[in-house]
């Protein structure tokens, strides 16, 4: 059990660290919404999950708070795991995996595929 435990606070670490930056564009690899492109609108370090914009989309019944209100059905997104999604290039459309490289003393992330400094 403490390797799990030790495993869940990696993954964690994981985002807090800044790898899933709020308006990156990412693609879908994986779910019902395979292959939409959109931007990360928060992140949820505890989880593990991301909440990317017009994905896994959601309805909630809402009752009326009084007689004269009356009820609704709302969509909302709500946040899928992160492992789900790619880093997408809108310039190349394709998407890629990072990678890491040292440019004038600092290490910064890239494109795999493309090259292409993030």
């Amino acid at each position: 059990m403490a390797s799990f435990a030790a495993f869940s606070v990696g993954s964690s670490s994981f985002l807090s660290s800044g790898v899933a930056q709020l308006q990156q564009s990412r693609q879908v690899i994986a779910g019902a919404d395979k292959g939409k492109v959109s931007e990360v609108e928060e992140v949820y370090t505890k989880t593990g999950k991301i909440l990317v914009k017009d994905v896994n989309i959601k309805t909630k019944h809402v009752k009326p708070r009084s007689q004269e209100e009356a009820g609704q059905i709302t969509e909302m997104s709500a946040p899928i795991a992160h492992s789900n999604v790619m880093l997408y290039s809108k310039e190349k459309e394709t998407r890629s995996r990072v990678g890491y490289r040292v440019e004038d003393g600092k290490k910064v992330r890239y494109l795999v595929k493309t090259g292409e400094t993030i």
